[in-house]
């Protein structure tokens, strides 16, 4: 194989990855357009006390940043998964 032939095989690939991250991106953003929904009646109904002040707090966060950042959004999120474990 060539040198040419390769320069333009990396090129495809590169047009090819761009591609595929635009097309995710418009994918991602159609689908998730309406956002995260809960139901704060549904959390009352929990019945273990512990469990009950975690959702609250996870959705406490959750609420303070829904405006903020997304960088903040994603540390918020790692902070919600470590509540679950």
């Amino acid at each position: 194989m060539s040198y040419f032939s390769k320069n333009k095989l990396i090129v495809f690939i590169l047009i090819a990855m761009a591609l595929g991250l635009v097309l995710g991106y418009i994918i991602n953003t159609s689908i998730t357009s309406e956002g995260f929904k809960y139901d704060r009646a549904k959390t009352e109904q929990i019945a273990d006390p512990a469990v009950k002040k975690q959702v609250q707090t996870s959705l406490k966060i959750f609420e303070e940043i829904k405006n903020r950042s997304p960088l903040i959004f994603l540390f918020s999120a790692i902070f919600f998964f470590t509540l679950l474990k």
